[in-house]
């Protein structure tokens, strides 16, 4: 599996982890060769609606914040896991 084919794999499987969430504006933050494997961990971003439990003023005015999705894959694209990752605004 070469680069353009693990990004690909990456964002389709989070767009279907995720379906119904309400998820948008997918794009690649970051791509790792994983040496161990011969494997790719590909991180991928995404919009989604704030629940009612997050910042009440941006809830009220339709906020969404960006999440962080590493999808760990094989070197055969099977993926092998879908992890958060910290947001790097903190």
């Amino acid at each position: 599996m070469d680069l353009a084919e693990a990004v690909k794999k990456a964002k389709a499987t989070v767009g279907e982890v995720f379906a119904g969430e309400g998820v948008g504006e997918l794009r690649l933050e970051e791509v790792v060769f994983a040496t161990y494997g011969d494997g790719w961990k590909v991180t991928v971003s995404f919009l989604r609606p704030l629940s009612s439990g997050g910042d009440a003023i941006a809830v009220a005015f339709g906020g969404r914040t960006r999440y962080h999705k590493v999808v760990e894959m094989d070197s055969r694209g099977e993926v092998l896991s879908v992890k958060n990752r910290d947001n790097p605004s903190g």
